[in-house]
């Protein structure tokens, strides 16, 4: 079954099940057929045996045939006998003869099919005892030629309405399975050009509506995927952007000239810093993507999370004139969160914060119900009150940028990975500067 097509094992499917029902009939009715004519033969033979005995009179000890009149005639298949001599006797082969003789003797009414003739044998009774018999026969084969006749045309009947069957399934079937023929090649066309497209048949209510629910399923995630392939790209481009400049910084400045020892094994310190921050940056986006893998694999404590990111800020503050001012104060509270992945979404925070600090960034931790709120606060400019959640959409900058280059998908990548192990992130409208507020969940 597996070599043929959906269509071509319906309609084998529709012309089974015709074939079987047909089967089923053909069988039962040939047989009820056959038990009727049966019934048939076994009534004419007993009309001859009711006839015999009509014309069968006892005088004595002997019996007697009398002239059938003509309401009553004498068929010519009966036999009359008196013990084992025949009184009347009919016309009928060899084995028919045979038979009648040897079941003229029987004790009792008795049955039976010989030679396509079917017997019948009643006893002639006087005064309680056996003096005869009447003997009738009937010919069966009218009888089995009418079965014959009756089976092969119930046989080409059903062979006549299987072929139409097989003809009007295959049409059917073939309008029934158009509409889904169309909506697998629309939405193959649609999965490579455009999509966005959506069959749009509202709730499922039959097949081909729940098939158009499936593909617009299948076709929003084909579609979410792209855009997390794209976001990714760009999150990648992002955060390995100013690592990699300062690798080839570092690079360059050790090339352009002859320096000291010392001063190239710091520069090669620097450079392998870098590489650990991008091989962190990947490995951290590569888990946020695929979904995405469990942001619950670990917990870390949110003092040690607060210190890797600063850490991994330093420099950037360095360059940028910006005091890093951590407040680890609290007790212990432990992030259920992977330890990677919530470093890395206080980086873009604190980064954002020292590009528009002007003197002081400070990081708090807190307990806030349920999760733990981490609050990054800078002294700069701050946002418009309509640019709190804009500036988290890609590529949107707050009008503090005031066109500096930058690809505006920090803020958004830390908001994705917050919400990726169950938080959030959002900016709150402070009286001055700048705060952005990252709430995960508290283990």
């Amino acid at each position: 079954m597996t070599r043929f097509g959906l269509k071509q094992r319906l309609v084998l499917a529709a012309v089974g099940a015709v074939a079987l029902m047909l089967a089923a009939f053909t069988v039962v009715f040939n047989v009820v057929l056959d038990k009727r004519l049966s019934d048939d033969a076994t009534n004419v033979v007993q009309s001859r045996v009711q006839a015999g005995l009509a014309v069968t009179n006892i005088e004595g000890n002997r019996i007697k045939v009398e002239e059938p009149g003509s309401d009553n005639q004498l068929d010519e298949r009966v036999w009359i006998y008196q013990g084992s001599r025949a009184v009347e006797r009919a016309r009928a082969p060899g084995p028919v003869q045979t038979a009648v003789k040897q079941l003229a003797l029987a004790p009792k009414r008795t049955l039976k099919d010989v030679d396509n003739q079917r017997l019948l044998v009643r006893p002639v009774m006087h005064d309680g005892k056996r003096i005869g018999a009447v003997v009738a026969t009937v010919s069966l084969l009218p009888y089995r030629h009418s079965r014959q006749i009756v089976l092969i045309a119930s046989l080409v009947l059903s062979l006549i309405t299987l072929i139409a069957v097989g003809f009007v399934a295959q049409a059917l079937v073939g309008r029934a399975l158009r509409p889904v023929a169309e909506m697998t090649s629309q939405a193959a066309d649609w999965s490579e050009h455009d999509v966005d497209r959506r069959f749009a048949m509202g709730a499922p209510h039959d097949e081909i509506t729940g098939l158009a629910a499936t593909l617009d399923a299948l076709l929003g995630r084909l579609s979410a995927a792209l855009r997390h392939e794209k976001q990714l790209s760009a999150e990648l481009a992002h955060e390995l952007r100013t690592p990699l400049a300062q690798i080839r910084a570092e690079t360059e400045l050790a090339l352009a000239r002859e320096r000291p020892a010392s001063e190239l094994h710091e520069a090669l310190e620097g450079v392998l810093r870098y590489a650990e921050r991008m091989t962190s940056v990947v490995n951290t986006l590569m888990a946020a993507a695929e979904s995405q893998a469990d942001p619950h694999a670990g917990t870390i404590d949110a003092r040690e999370a607060v210190k890797a990111a600063i850490a991994a800020c330093a420099e950037s503050a360095s360059e940028h004139g910006v005091s890093l001012v951590p407040d680890t104060s609290v007790e212990p509270i432990e992030v259920d969160a992977d330890s990677e992945l919530t470093v890395s979404l206080l980086v873009p925070l604190i980064t954002n914060a020292i590009r528009y600090g002007h003197s002081k960034v400070r990081v708090s931790v807190s307990r806030d119900g349920e999760s733990v709120a981490f609050r990054i606060s800078d002294d700069g400019p701050g946002l418009e009150p309509d640019e709190l959640d804009s500036v988290f959409e890609p590529g949107v900058r707050g009008t503090a940028a005031n066109g500096e280059p930058g690809a505006g998908l920090g803020l958004t990548l830390a908001r994705r990975l917050a919400r990726v192990a169950g938080g959030d992130v959002v900016a709150e409208d402070a009286v001055a500067g700048g705060t952005f507020v990252a709430r995960l969940p508290a283990s």
